[in-house]
């Protein structure tokens, strides 16, 4: 039995519902259901970017199962203007349950940007947070809460008291222009 395999190169992008990317190369073998992603790969799941320097997304039935970011994670969610949750680690492992990232483990180098807001939607500041692991679990796509494990470091800023144009990780990219918003755009 010969085994169907899937190779594209050189500027690939793809577009679902549920799932946007970009990246040099891929590659995709139905009979494990995995998806290798390469060379500067970036995904959107909902409003999170997810980048890393290799990343692998694991299928069943057709939805998302896990994702795995090896080097330089970084996944960016933009709350407004200028104002982006950020967390970056070495490693990261991805949790999904009906399509929906719900985990996020951060292994290595943690560090994170979260910025608390009122009910009423204003901005109270931002918390900048480093700890080599951290857990993160989501809620209609967007941050709920932050776990950090083995010595966590962190500050709170007032937000009146912050740039929050320049407050970002080292290495952070909005690539925004590089997301396929139709499947029609990838043809063009």
């Amino acid at each position: 039995k010969k085994e169907r395999k899937i190779y594209a190169y050189h500027s690939v992008r793809f577009f679902r519902k549920d799932l946007q990317g970009s990246c040099d190369s891929m590659t995709f073998f139905p009979s494990d259901s995995l998806i290798r992603l390469y060379h500067d790969p970036v995904i959107w799941s909902g409003e999170s970017q997810i980048s890393g320097d290799y990343i692998e997304l694991f299928i069943f039935e057709s939805k998302i199962r896990e994702l795995r970011i090896r080097k330089n994670g970084f996944i960016i969610s933009n709350n407004g203007p200028d104002t982006y949750d950020q967390i970056k680690g070495r490693d990261m492992v991805g949790y999904f349950d009906k399509g929906k990232m719900k985990k996020m483990k951060v292994t290595g180098n943690g560090q994170t940007i979260y910025y608390v807001k009122e009910t009423d939607g204003s901005y109270v500041g931002a918390n900048k947070a480093e700890c080599s692991n951290l857990m993160i679990s989501f809620k209609e796509n967007k941050v709920s809460k932050i776990k950090f494990f083995v010595k966590p470091n962190s500050v709170f800023h007032p937000i009146e008291k912050i740039d929050v144009a320049k407050l970002k990780l080292e290495n952070f990219r909005w690539r925004e222009n590089e997301k396929p918003k139709t499947k029609e755009e990838l043809f063009k």
